[in-house]
């Protein structure tokens, strides 16, 4: 059990991390004007997220089992797996700026070279890790907070903030909702779809197309690239919180899993 939570905490730190660092290709796009090479690009990194993924429910599913045939309920390892999504995102806050510089110049690499493998060839040669090692930068706090505009954005964030803690836990709550009604166990952990999907519904038409009008304006000049800083800031901002909230909505959305099973099948309640 304790090297299925690792695993877990391993795989949720590396999603969150990398879904952070997506965040930031509005700057990068910003700075190179190519929108398709860079996304394409980022999907090399986002790989990485979508493998380690692969191996979630199945790890989570062992977890479960382990935990019904002894009668207990982990939530301590499961909370564990949450406070590794936060700390997945403070990682790419740190990291952010360095991302951004050495991301921009592999972007520029593949347009240059027309190849992705190519780019990856030039990349891991001494001279270009030399080159890397002065794109380092330490993020600037301070700086930061100088910009940030709560309340200019504050419906960006609050939504932000609600669907990165409902896609925190839709999985990880459908599972161990589980937990109290065993023999169901296998209707409820599928509810991890119906979960997410209204995180999907807030983000698509509430969130993405606000965020997109933001970025294009910015794109064409009508609004000034600490317009777009803002804005980045208060995404990666607002998915950290999100991760926070996570933990207060874990408990009650297993249980609410399994209020909607019962629901669905008319048992009582």
């Amino acid at each position: 059990m304790l090297k299925a939570t690792i695993m877990l905490c391993i795989i949720t730190l590396t999603v969150y991390l990398i879904d952070t660092f997506a965040y930031s290709l509005k700057l990068v796009i910003y700075r190179n004007k190519q929108y398709s090479l860079t996304g394409a690009t980022f999907n090399i990194v986002s790989f990485f997220s979508k493998f380690a993924l692969m191996f979630q429910a199945p790890l989570l599913g062992m977890l479960i089992d382990i935990n019904i045939r002894a009668n207990t309920f982990p939530e301590k390892d499961f909370r564990l797996i949450i406070l590794c999504a936060s700390l997945g995102v403070i990682i790419a806050i740190i990291l952010l700026p360095s991302f951004i510089n050495i991301f921009t110049k592999v972007v520029d690499y593949t347009s240059k070279e027309g190849s992705l493998i190519k780019t990856g060839i030039k990349v891991v040669k001494p001279e270009s890790i030399k080159g890397i090692r002065r794109l380092i930068r330490q993020p600037k706090f301070l700086d930061a907070l100088k910009i940030l505009d709560l309340g200019k954005y504050k419906w960006i964030l609050l939504l932000n903030l609600l669907v990165t803690g409902i896609h925190t836990i839709g999985i990880l709550s459908s599972y161990y909702g589980a937990l109290y009604l065993p023999e169901a166990r296998l209707s409820i952990a599928g509810f991890s779809g119906s979960i997410n999907s209204i995180a999907s519904i807030v983000l698509i038409f509430l969130i993405e197309p606000r965020v997109s009008m933001i970025c294009d304006s910015v794109y064409k000049g009508k609004e000034n690239y600490e317009e777009l800083k803002l804005l980045v800031m208060i995404l990666v901002m607002s998915k950290f919180l999100g991760t926070i909230i996570a933990q207060i909505l874990f408990i009650p959305g297993s249980k609410w899993v399994v209020l909607v099973y019962k629901i669905l099948v008319g048992m009582e309640i």
